[in-house]
């Protein structure tokens, strides 16, 4: 016996497996912080709103352009920014575009201070824009592509290629030059009639998002006679319950998958649910009670969370090679409404007098999103360039 055991071969000893990371939880969650920070940098103009219009006699038609004014250069950026992406790698291009953004929030605090805004505008300005630069130095230490990430094994970057995730989103092929794609495959994009009822649902859902972040405050103060005080806490609710939906729709598309349950389905029940409970938020035409108006917008702001999976399905469906520019498009389309929302908002205001056709305008666009991913975008699958 002990002869033979002598005489095995090497390969008979079982190896002992090796465990992989999780570094990637780490890189989830520092996405989710810039994510959360940006987000609250773009609403610090609609906590500062009434302030603002009262203080330099604004109407509501003015008071849309205002709150348009960041979409206006968001969407003008998208395009060059994803071919900056592709061009420079994401790490760089996030770590100066924090770095900025973040500087004229703080910027904006300071032009506060010279038309003698009050403290707290300028004090939510100032803490956000001085918060962002800061985590430009989290963002430095812990964001790599996966394949170059040193605290990422090759038991964990082969765990999420298996998954279906990039790992080398920024790396170029050996002997390739490093240069941008070509905006020509833009074209493709915009023909392909899966992606453009993709991006006509992104811009509809983000039209519920920039309702939220720009007029929800104000609707507040204006319709239901809140204190500005009160309006940023009782704004912060559907914020939270967003988040919450936000996370519960990805549970859910998850769960339909590892069931068995084809792509398209898991993607398109969550986002489908989700856009039915934010028309509720018309409810709040028909109610007075200030509980009953925060229950129906904090329950339409949980059903934008839940149906917000823009970003996931992109990652489903965009060609690996313009990974960047492919995800620019989707923005520049979505956050059109950036623009567009604010200002139709500030006109219906002005002509009516209310809030009520604001509402109803706000909720037909989830509607919208429905029949897109219903009838227009098919079955949802990675797109392949010609």
């Amino acid at each position: 016996m002990q002869t033979q055991a002598a005489t095995m071969p090497a390969t008979a000893v079982p190896a002992t497996a090796v465990k992989k990371t999780n570094i990637r939880w780490v890189v989830v969650a520092v996405l989710f912080i810039i994510t959360a920070i940006n987000y609250a940098d773009r609403a610090t103009i609609s906590l500062a709103g009434p302030a603002i219009a009262k203080e330099l006699n604004f109407n509501a038609v003015t008071m849309g352009y205002i709150f348009s004014a960041f979409g206006w250069s968001y969407v003008i950026a998208q395009l060059p920014g994803g071919w900056l992406l592709d061009r420079f790698g994401s790490k760089l291009v996030y770590a100066f575009s924090i770095f900025f953004w973040s500087l004229f929030t703080l910027l904006v605090g300071a032009v506060g201070f010279l038309t003698g805004l009050t403290a707290v505008g300028v004090l939510v300005f100032a803490v956000m824009g001085v918060l962002g630069m800061l985590f430009v130095l989290v963002w430095n230490k812990l964001i790599y592509d996966p394949k170059d990430h040193p605290l990422a094994n090759a038991e964990e970057v082969a765990y999420i290629e298996k998954g279906g995730g990039l790992v080398s989103m920024d790396q170029k092929p050996e002997g390739a030059k490093k240069e941008g794609p070509d905006l020509k495959l833009i074209g493709q994009l915009l023909r392909n009639r899966m992606l453009a009822g993709i991006y006509i649902a992104q811009y509809c859902i983000n039209a519920l998002t920039y309702f939220f972040i720009t007029w929800f405050p104000v609707y507040l103060v204006k319709e239901k006679h809140m204190t500005i005080l009160k309006a940023g806490f009782v704004a912060a609710i559907p914020a939270v319950c967003g988040f919450l939906g936000g996370v519960l729709g990805g549970i859910i598309s998850d769960a339909l998958l590892k069931r068995g349950y084809s792509l398209s389905v898991a993607r398109k029940t969550p986002i489908v649910a989700g856009m039915l409970l934010s028309m509720t938020m018309v409810a709040c035409n028909y109610v007075d009670a200030e509980s009953a108006v925060i229950f129906f917008m904090a329950l339409a702001f949980f059903g934008k969370g839940v149906g917000a999976l823009g970003w996931a399905v992109n990652s489903d469906t965009a060609p690996k090679q313009i990974a960047g520019l492919s995800g620019a498009v989707l923005n520049t389309c979505g956050n059109l409404s950036s623009i567009t929302t604010p200002i139709a908002i500030g006109y219906i205001i002005e002509s009516t007098g209310s809030f009520n056709g604001a509402l109803v305008y706000v909720g037909a666009h989830a509607f919208v999103a429905i029949v897109c991913y219903l009838f227009v975008v098919g079955k949802i699958q990675r797109v392949t360039l010609k």
